[in-house]
C-alpha cells in the first residue's frame, strides 16, 4: 500500500489477484451508501498490477473500541447491521453459489489454499473446511449438529475484524481492505470476525449484531481450528 496526494492510496493485488477491483465496483454500482473506498484506476508495473482508490476517513476501531461507550457500540452495531443488509442484497450472478466476487476460486486463509472452488454444493464447501473427511465423526461427536444446517450464498466482506472497520466522531466512517470478498454461507463474517476477536468490547458489538444465530457454526468452526488450524 502506497499513500499518494489528493487523498489517494495505491494497492498492489497481491494472491487474490484482481478480487478487490471488482468488489470495490459491485459495490459502488450496487451499494453505494457502503462507506468503502472508491476505485480510480488499474495499472501495472514490472509485471505487478496495482490499483488507485480514495481514502475513506477515520480510525481503525481495534485501535480505540477500548475508549467507546456502551452507547457508541450499541451505535457502532447498529451501523455495521446496515451494512450487512445492504452487502446481502448484492446478488450473485455467477454460475456458483459459493465463489469470489467473479464467480471463480477462493482465496482465504480460513481454506489455507491458493485458490480453492469455486462450489455449488456446500457440502463440497464444508469438506474442505474439515480438510480432512476421517475428521467427520470426531467433530459429530463433539459438535453433533457440525454441517447439519444449510445456508443462503451472500456477499461478504471475508475480513470483518475491526482493523478493517474505520469510525469517526463515534459513528462507523468505513469498510476497508475488501481483498478476500466474496459469496459465501450467512454465517461466514460472524465465524471468522469472532474467532479472531481481541476484546470483550468486540464480541459485544459482534453478539449485537448476529445474536446467537450461528452458535452452531461458531462452535464447529472453533472445534476445527483446535484441531487443524485452518484446515489443513
Amino acid at each position: 500500500m502506497q499513500q499518494l496526494p489528493l487523498g489517494l492510496y495505491a494497492k498492489r493485488c497481491t494472491r487474490t489477484a484482481d478480487n478487490e477491483v471488482n468488489a470495490l465496483r459491485i459495490l459502488e454500482r450496487e451499494a453505494p451508501s457502503i462507506p468503502a473506498p472508491l476505485l480510480i484506476d488499474t495499472f501495472s508495473i514490472d509485471s505487478d498490477d496495482w490499483f488507485i482508490m480514495t481514502r475513506v476517513p477515520g480510525t481503525r476501531l481495534e485501535t480505540v473500541i477500548h475508549r467507546t461507550s456502551h452507547a457508541e457500540r450499541a451505535q457502532l452495531a447498529a451501523d455495521l447491521s446496515s451494512i450487512l443488509a445492504q452487502m446481502h442484497k448484492i446478488k450473485n450472478t455467477s454460475a456458483y453459489r459459493f465463489c469470489n466476487v467473479s464467480g471463480g476460486p477462493l482465496y482465504d486463509h480460513r481454506l489455507n489454499c491458493d485458490g480453492s472452488g469455486p462450489y455449488n454444493a456446500e457440502g463440497d464447501l464444508n469438506a474442505r473446511l474439515l480438510g480432512r473427511t476421517e475428521f467427520m465423526k470426531h467433530l459429530k461427536a463433539e459438535v453433533p449438529a457440525a454441517f447439519s444446517r444449510s445456508h443462503g450464498s451472500v456477499f461478504t466482506h471475508g475480513d470483518l475484524f475491526f482493523s478493517n472497520v474505520l469510525v469517526d466522531g463515534g459513528r462507523l466512517s468505513g469498510i476497508v481492505d475488501w481483498e478476500g470478498a466474496c459469496f459465501m454461507p450467512a454465517y461466514w463474517d460472524f465465524t471468522k470476525a469472532m474467532r479472531t476477536a481481541k476484546s470483550e468490547e468486540a464480541i459485544g458489538i459482534y453478539r449485537q449484531v448476529w445474536g446467537h444465530e450461528f452458535d452452531v457454526e461458531l462452535e464447529t468452526e472453533s472445534w476445527i481450528c483446535k484441531v487443524f488450524p485452518y484446515g489443513t
